[in-house]
């Protein structure tokens, strides 16, 4: 490590919890809502990595042209932006974005990429070729290809924090669903101000002014909004993850009283199935108050007067939801009785798991008044 630059050594430690962010992804790859943010953090670890000075000069050794690292590198930061920018217009949007704009957008990233690469063979396979010095001698190749490399990985970025901006604006933007989204914006802030100085730089070398401060400074001068990029964008991919990991664990704490609250009113689940976490955990949620409001048909007022004089130890409508469901499953084929009882579940997941949790206790609790409303009668 004594080789290593301070920004290297600063950069590891972003590059280990990116790691492991990506194997935290890697299941939620496979669902069509957390695909890009998968390709988000791959992406930008990839590029992370490669940055590492030992893993640079690898690639260049390897496939002995120097200088290619770069071009993949920056390839891949404008894969990582054009994901970026499709992601947070889903969260926007509250809706996919459609197949034209995403194949629209990807095109413009691929014709983008595939110049840079063109520019990068038209300037050599020097190193100084893509150095900003490189610009101002006699390479104009290399002024074509940060040019197009600003344009597009800046105007992907933009694109990002003015959405995130305009979310900014909206009630209830730092909700726990929104975090994640105001994260990109800053972070892609932060990107565009690390483009305009790669900019500043690029400008004063092609006029000769070495002794300008930004030229004098570059690494520092592009460093710290790079750096500072990165920890928004990581801590926006850590709060998305965080949510779609939340979403699973509550969908999956619901899966027993899902079962058997909608057995006997199957009409209530709705197809198709839907493979986003949270999409899935607010459907099911849906789905539950369905079937209590149609199990409520089969509650008589005795029912309800019954459950309120035990001390059941579980919530009263609990109790009554157990009843409901007990009746629909031995009265199938009669007709629901005229609505006379109301059944009211939480609307915060959280809170609905804490409702469902003393479920055993709530069915002997209505096993024990449907036996006592038997024996009345």
């Amino acid at each position: 490590m004594g080789s290593w630059t301070p920004v290297e050594v600063l950069t590891l430690p972003g590059v280990v919890l990116l790691w492991i962010l990506v194997l935290v992804r890697t299941r939620g790859a496979l669902y069509g809502g957390s695909r890009r943010l998968a390709a988000i953090l791959l992406t930008l670890v990839t590029a992370m990595t490669i940055r590492l000075s030992f893993v640079g000069r690898l690639i260049d050794d390897t496939t002995g042209v120097v200088g290619l690292e770069v071009l993949v590198r920056n390839s891949l930061g404008i894969v990582m932006a054009v994901c970026a920018a499709l992601a947070v217009a889903d969260v926007v949007r509250d809706r996919p974005v459609s197949r034209r704009m995403a194949q629209i957008w990807s095109g413009v990233a691929a014709l983008a990429i595939v110049s840079m690469g063109l520019a990068f063979l038209a300037a050599g396979t020097e190193r100084e070729g893509l150095d900003e010095m490189g610009v101002a001698s006699g390479r104009p190749a290399a002024l074509t290809y940060w040019t197009i490399y600003i344009v597009a990985y800046g105007g992907f970025v933009t694109a990002v924090a003015v959405m995130a901006a305009r979310n900014a604006r909206q009630p209830g933007a730092w909700t726990r669903s929104r975090r994640g989204l105001l994260f990109f914006g800053l972070g892609a802030a932060a990107t565009d101000v690390y483009l305009a100085a790669k900019a500043v730089v690029l400008a004063a070398a092609v006029a000769g002014q070495y002794e300008h401060p930004f030229v004098a400074n570059a690494v520092a001068v592009q460093a710290v909004p790079s750096a500072v990029a990165i920890m928004f964008i990581v801590l926006g991919a850590a709060a998305w993850t965080q949510l779609h990991l939340r979403a699973r664990w509550l969908h999956r704490r619901l899966e027993g009283p899902w079962e058997d609250l909608t057995r006997p009113v199957p009409a209530v689940v709705l197809d198709p199935p839907l493979r986003h976490p949270p999409a899935r955990l607010n459907r099911r949620m849906h789905e539950l108050r369905e079937a209590a409001a149609l199990l409520a048909s089969h509650l008589t007022p005795a029912d309800a007067e019954a459950a309120r004089r035990l001390d059941a130890g579980a919530p009263y409508e609990l109790v009554l939801l157990e009843i409901a469901r007990n009746r629909a499953v031995a009265e199938q084929d009669q007709v629901p009785r005229p609505l006379s009882v109301h059944l009211t579940l939480p609307d915060n997941p959280r809170s609905l798991v804490k409702f469902f949790a003393s479920r055993r206790r709530a069915q002997r609790v209505a096993r024990t008044i449907e036996a006592e409303l038997v024996g009345v009668s």
